[in-house]
């Protein structure tokens, strides 16, 4: 994605989910691109990727509006995902784990922790949202597909469709940073996540992937909440 994608995805994410772009609102291309000073293409790209993490739908007569959606919904969703994932991985414990799954794991896992590493390294500065974005997405990808479940794939497809949901959806922008607190307990959790396919305990699989999607719900409940605090804020002393 490149770094004027990133900023229109990023500045149109964070006036939607802090309230300034209201659901029904009509989003178009040439406001946006005077609004924020960049060229039509990737403005383009930015509404596909908008689109993708249901944020925003395409209107039949072409365009886009901002989609309606609660952050009861997004939690909601959220856990459903980590209780479609635990079945998964339980699936893939009980069955045996696939040769080089975990590898591929772990292999997320350093990317994480590099991630971190790099973020505390610049004092001041988070973690890169989009290659944690990236890497998430593939982590619990790996572990979904590895199952061997279509029924579970689909089902978490159809769940990915709600704004947020997904693993690799982001819920801040590139410019406010992610809570770095936040995703070092992510971090741990697929730690412990790789620990046990290893090991072995179907019940205790299971029980990881749950929890870390409800404390993933219970983030961006934090997030959202304080990014809509942050508008209302900056609206008050306008």
């Amino acid at each position: 994605m490149s770094s004027q994608v990133n900023y229109v995805v990023s500045s149109l994410r964070s006036m939607i989910l802090g309230g300034q772009l209201e659901p029904g609102d009509r989003i178009r291309e040439l406001h946006v691109a005077a609004q924020l000073g960049v060229s039509r293409t990737p403005i383009r790209l930015a509404f596909s990727q908008l689109e993708s993490e249901g944020l925003l739908e395409r209107l039949p007569t072409r365009g886009f509006q901002v989609r309606a959606f609660s952050v009861e919904e997004i939690a909601d969703a959220i856990e459903v995902r980590g209780a479609l994932e635990g079945m998964a991985a339980r699936r893939l414990s009980e069955s045996g784990v696939p040769p080089g799954l975990v590898g591929e794991l772990e292999d997320c896992v350093r990317q994480g922790r590099r991630l971190l590493e790099a973020a505390d390294a610049r004092p001041g500065s988070s973690v890169d949202p989009y290659e944690w974005s990236r890497m998430n997405g593939r982590f619990h990808g790996l572990i979904v597909t590895s199952a061997g479940s279509n029924a579970l794939a689909r089902a978490i497809a159809q769940n990915n469709k709600t704004p947020l949901a997904a693993a690799s959806a982001l819920a801040l922008t590139a410019k406010a940073g992610l809570e770095t607190t936040l995703l070092r307990s992510a971090q741990a959790d697929h730690e412990k996540i790789v620990e046990a396919l290893r090991e072995g305990g179907s019940a205790r699989i299971e029980w990881l992937l749950r929890e870390h999607a409800r404390l993933s719900a219970d983030s961006k409940r934090q997030l959202i909440g304080n990014m809509r605090n942050m508008a209302d804020h900056h609206v008050a002393a306008a």
